[in-house]
């Protein structure tokens, strides 16, 4: 029996078959971007869970509306108001991720074989989805300061670009945040060329230093779509995101999603909202602030230290990852087969790259490990270096 075109055209994620291999015993790993499980909230959520059921409310586990909790929807656009993003409850859809909210705002803002925009490298999970709608994928280089603009105009001048995919703060997988000044021109050039801007916000609410720069939502509403999660803050298993923009593009995402899956947990967003409003989230996302700032530093520090001149490091502002690249030029792909070997594992830096390009580079996460498991890793990493 066939199977559909589409079925063909898509690949198992890279870094979700590495999360395979991490399960092995005695494998550290750097390579997914997961939260740390002994920093999960769990007396917060019990708090809340105990404050709903004692409320003996039957609609905790009924149907709800397919755009979300109201009360949610509310909390949440109050946040983006202290930002100078003028949302209300009306301009939010919860999703079930901010991953569906992604695949909804392709539903509705492309066709098949539309050109799109997006940073090289990017988000992997990204790329697959964007795959899967047919896109035609161009991409921009990127550095500390944001995506190389002059590629990005000649993009759109020379395509009809439905729109651009951006991570601008604590980009995955670099790390790096687009400064306010290039923040301003892509948001005029995307005004200027009518494309629509998709602003991937998954990580800002973990910065360890450093201000923000405005959002593409509030320099560019008419044409932003922003998208957010629980998941880096709260737990992954909520699977709970939000989508917010104009209502044009917002009502198209809200159809889409009736015929999707109807609705996210009802349950879990009464829970997020319980959170919110009882501040517990808000004192669980400082206290876990300061211990990823603390593994940021521990990694960064042991790579250095390990790797000495032969290793380039980012040091990100937040966010769960930090960027290397060997000196050397050599292919990261192969340091990663030695590195299983020595039951160590990252992600190497070229299966981000959409057009190619990033050999020699690395992402590894330093949420989800203990202090001494990264000194161990990194230890087992660089004796797997001298080896391939």
């Amino acid at each position: 029996m066939k199977l559909s075109y589409g079925a063909s055209r898509i690949n198992h994620s890279f870094v979700r078959n590495i999360l395979a291999l991490t399960q092995k015993p005695g494998v550290i790993s750097f390579a997914g971007g997961l939260p740390d499980p002994s920093l999960f909230p769990l007396t917060p959520i019990k708090k809340a869970v105990e404050t709903l059921m004692e409320s003996v409310d039957v609609s905790l586990f009924q149907y709800g509306p397919t755009q979300g909790y109201l009360p949610l929807r509310e909390a949440l656009a109050s946040e983006y108001q202290h930002k100078d993003i003028r949302a209300q409850a009306k301009d939010i859809l919860i999703t079930s991720g901010s991953q569906q909210g992604l695949d909804l705002a392709c539903r509705a803002l492309m066709n098949p074989k539309d050109a799109i925009v997006v940073e090289s490298p990017t988000y992997l999970a990204a790329l697959q989805l964007f795959r899967s709608h047919e896109a035609n994928i161009h991409s921009v280089g990127i550095t500390h300061e944001g995506p190389d603009i002059q590629a990005l105009e000649t993009l759109f001048q020379t395509n009809t670009i439905r729109f651009f995919y951006t991570i601008p703060t604590f980009q995955n997988p670099t790390g790096f945040t687009c400064n306010a000044l290039l923040r301003r021109k892509v948001a005029a050039l995307a005004k200027q060329y009518g494309v629509w801007i998709i602003e991937d916000d998954p990580y800002g609410a973990l910065r360890y230093e450093g201000t923000t720069p405005p959002s593409y939502a509030s320099l560019y509403p008419e044409g932003t779509i922003v998208l957010g999660t629980a998941s880096k803050v709260a737990a992954p298993d909520f699977r709970l995101g939000w989508l917010y923009g104009p209502q044009e593009a917002l009502e198209a995402c809200i159809k889409f999603k009736e015929c999707t899956d109807l609705q996210s947990s009802y349950f879990f967003q009464r829970v997020l909202h319980e959170m919110m409003t009882n501040d517990t989230l808000r004192t669980h996302q400082k206290r876990l602030k300061r211990a990823y700032m603390e593994k940021r530093n521990i990694m960064v520090n042991t790579l250095k230290e390990h790797f000495k001149e032969a290793l380039h490091v980012e040091v990100p502002e937040g966010g769960m990852f930090v960027w290397a690249s060997l000196n050397d030029g050599r292919d990261t792909m192969a340091l990663f087969h030695e590195a299983i070997k020595h039951h160590v594992a990252f992600v190497p830096g070229s299966v981000f790259f959409p057009c190619g390009g990033g050999q020699n580079t690395m992402r590894l996460n330093f949420t989800h490990t203990s202090h001494e498991k990264i000194d161990e890793g990194v230890a087992r990493l660089k004796k797997a270096y001298t080896l391939f």
